[in-house]
């Protein structure tokens, strides 16, 4: 089916505007600027509101027309995306549906959520359309012929499904969208439940923005259109049931179209910056879902498509209302809210959420959150050119953070390496992040693009099969690598990780211990500290208010010297004799001493470059009595300071004298006490050796694992180069020395 497309008329600048308001005076405005005739004073107002509506037309154009498509692509086509999921905003942020492959979460820039479902669309792109030969050039010759015409047939393009009410969304772009596990939901009222076993999954997901705001959604919740949850339903005189024909390819969500709303929203407020938090990427808990693979993937390549069906578990721990968010100003906060127990009655229920804790340590925004798949309660986040490592068991407070030349726009842990970080970097480089072999330094880095790379994305394992890294750049392009199996596989980084990061979490918190009782201890230290920064902000202070003083009268100097120069250039009233006279006197000097110069054929240029010795000289003797002056009034400082160079003995201080042994008091005794107390710290030492006996545990299948890994990590820019290759090299340029060696005493000897 074909339909046409709207065509817009464009007559230069010059587009069909109502004669009232804005659009009569723009209108005017336009005619006076076209025929040459502008009225007076009004010529820079009329090209502004002209140049003010072009921007607007663009702006509105470019959002109604422009093509803002969400690609899906396949690994056996990379030239062209197999589906186009349109969009009439710009597309901030997308999930796929992790136990739903169907589903496709979208959030706009204006604040909407879109959700797209692509159920039988790929078969359909990929089936083949048999046509004859003749029924081919007909239709290449229609489509030649009415190229004004939409095709609305195109399988490849996908239509928005469903999008929500703008009225509840968010009111700025949408920076993250999280789906929620499926065995919990939460209520209109903010409370989070487990479902039964005999009910449903839930279909329930996260969104945030820049406003502040965190929207909770629900795809099998009711709109409701009014108060009170209470939809108005009207009686149709249509069948019941549509044919089955009619049915297939009508998404089950359809009905949430422009009805969409969210079951809770929760808002944000830094009390400290008296402001929303300006929320960039959002956190909780992932899904717990695994992926049945069949038996015999090893067969297959990565061209061909396996369906892998969901297994959803129950979560081990119960559902908590906690939320981790960064924001753009560079903050990393723990969300919490309490929910209501009576439903007040709104149609879209809000709570102001508690920041439970929150901490600034990036110099940009955060730009994502990932937490650790094996370490639940780890989390890393990336903002500016700072990464940091978080841990539940100890908050306000990072346990590694490390700063780059550059920045990082992008950061994930590793899903076969719990201990490895991959980082994508503003210059095109990828690096990674090998916690449990050094925290000081990257592992290895990798140069993976020539533009910032926004992002890096490993697809699902699929057996013995090498990982796939999908490596998206700010150019639009969309890269695919191959990641060697010697860099991804380590059994026991988990147990590794959480033994190096509980031990830096009792260091952290030692140290916090020991400093808050020395501060405790030495109050008047910390205050005299205090005392010492004051005075110097205060000092900081008056110079700087002294120096604006000084510009202050600088410039008032001359500006007073400006108006008496003016009032000289023109005469005062009744003093116009005078004037006469100076203004005489002034042309005359000047004119003697061009005459002079003349006469004694001088150049002023000349003269002065003849007098930039002299005057350089001046400065530097200048200069000289200056430190002069200096040094004397610092000679007792000099003087000292010479002393302790040539005499250090007699400035050292001199060490007290030794205890007179026949002042006083008794050796024997201090000496028994002496050995009595070292008697008592053998017994602590003994029992203590007795109760904490080390018994060293050896597994010699671990040594030779962890050596094996070693090897492989060492080699791994060998992989392609084997001792075999090497030696086959250098047999062959033996061979061919030899033969060169041959020809060479063959020709000399003929």
């Amino acid at each position: 089916m074909l339909t046409t497309q709207p065509r817009h008329k464009v007559d230069g600048y010059r587009p069909g505007l109502s004669s009232c308001g804005a659009f009569g005076r723009l209108r005017a405005a336009w005619r006076r600027l076209s025929r040459g005739r502008p009225s007076r004073g009004r010529r820079g107002l009329d090209f502004h509101l002209l140049l003010r509506f072009i921007e607007q037309s663009e702006t509105v154009y470019k959002t109604i027309h422009g093509v803002n498509p969400v690609l899906i692509w396949c690994f056996n086509d990379g030239l062209h995306p197999k589906l186009f999921l349109e969009s009439h905003r710009a597309v901030t942020a997308v999930s796929f549906c992790p136990f739903d492959e169907n589903l496709i979460v979208g959030g706009l820039q204006n604040g909407q959520i879109i959700i797209w479902d692509i159920k039988n669309k790929l078969n359909k792109v990929e089936e083949e359309e048999i046509l004859t030969t003749e029924q081919q050039k007909y239709k290449v010759l229609m489509f030649s012929l009415v190229q004004w015409m939409k095709h609305t047939r195109d399988f490849s393009r996908v239509r928005i499904t469903a999008e929500s009410d703008i009225q509840h969304s968010h009111t700025s772009p949408v920076s993250s969208v999280k789906w929620m596990t499926p065995t919990w939901k939460i209520t209109r009222t903010g409370q989070i439940q487990d479902i039964k076993e005999d009910e449903a999954h839930s279909l329930q997901f996260v969104s945030c923005a820049t406003d502040g705001s965190i929207l909770f959604w629900d795809l099998q919740a009711r709109p409701a259109t009014s108060v009170g949850d209470y939809t108005p339903t009207r009686k149709s005189r249509r069948l019941t049931a549509r044919p089955t024909a009619l049915t297939v390819d009508v998404s089950p969500y359809r009905f949430l179209n422009r009805l969409m709303q969210p079951q809770y929203r929760l808002t944000t407020h830094n009390v400290k910056k008296n402001k929303p938090l300006l929320l960039s990427c959002l956190d909780l808990l992932p899904v717990d879902v695994s992926y049945k693979i069949p038996s015999a993937i090893e067969t297959h390549s990565l061209t061909d498509r396996l369906t892998c069906p969901p297994i959803i578990t129950e979560p081990p721990h119960p559902p908590e209302t906690i939320l981790f968010c960064g924001s753009l100003d560079g903050y990393f906060t723990c969300v919490q809210w309490d929910g209501y127990d009576v439903n007040p009655g709104d149609m879209v229920i809000q709570e102001c959420a508690k920041l439970r804790k929150i901490g600034r340590y990036h110099d940009g925004p955060v730009t994502c959150i990932d937490r650790n798949g094996l370490c639940p309660d780890t989390y890393l986040t990336v903002g500016g050119k700072v990464f940091a490592i978080w841990k539940d068991s100890f908050p306000h407070r990072p346990i590694l953070w490390r700063r780059s030349r550059h920045r990082y726009l992008h950061g994930a842990w590793s899903i076969k390496n719990s201990a490895m970080i991959k980082l994508c970097r503003s210059d095109g480089n990828r690096e990674v992040w090998y916690l449990i072999r050094r925290t000081d330094k990257m592992y290895y880095e990798q140069s993976l693009s020539g533009s910032a790379i926004l992002g890096s994305y490993t697809h699902p394992s699929r057996g013995n099969m090498p990982d796939v890294l999908g490596v998206a750049d700010c150019n639009g392009s969309f890269r695919i690598f191959y990641v060697p199996l010697a860099l991804t596989g380590n059994k026991d980084a988990h147990e590794l990780l959480n033994i190096q990061l509980d031990r830096e979490v009792n260091r952290k918190k030692a140290f916090m211990a020991w400093q808050n009782n020395w501060l405790k201890n030495n109050q008047h230290i910390v205050q005299e500290r205090w005392a010492n920064r004051l005075e110097y902000q205060r000092k900081r202070e008056e110079k700087a208010i002294t120096e604006k003083r000084r510009i202050l009268e600088e410039k008032q100097r001359l500006i007073k010297e400006q108006i008496l120069a003016a009032q000289k250039s023109v005469p005062q009233p009744g003093h116009y004799g005078e004037w006469a006279k100076e203004q005489w006197q002034i042309k005359e000097e000047e004119r003697m001493n061009k005459v002079l110069l003349l006469k004694k054929q001088l150049n002023p240029n000349i003269l002065a470059s003849q007098q930039m010795p002299l005057k350089t000289l001046q400065q530097e003797e200048e200069k000289k009595k200056k430190k002069q002056k200096d040094r004397l009034q610092s000679s007792d400082k000099i003087f000292t300071e010479t002393v302790a160079m040539l005499f250090p003995d007699v400035i050292k201080k001199k060490p007290p004298p030794p205890i007179d042994p026949y002042a006083g008091g008794n050796l024997l005794e201090d000496k028994q006490t002496c050995i009595k107390e070292f008697a008592q710290v053998v017994e602590e030492c003994k029992l203590y050796v007795k109760e904490n006996i080390f018994e060293y545990k050896f597994d010699w299948q671990k040594i030779m694992q962890a050596g094996r890994n070693r090897r492989k990590t060492i080699d791994r820019q060998f992989l392609t180069f084997s001792h075999k290759n090497r030696r086959e090299n250098e047999k062959n340029s033996v061979i061919s020395t030899i033969e060169s060696e041959s020809k060479v005493s063959w020709i000399s000897g003929s």
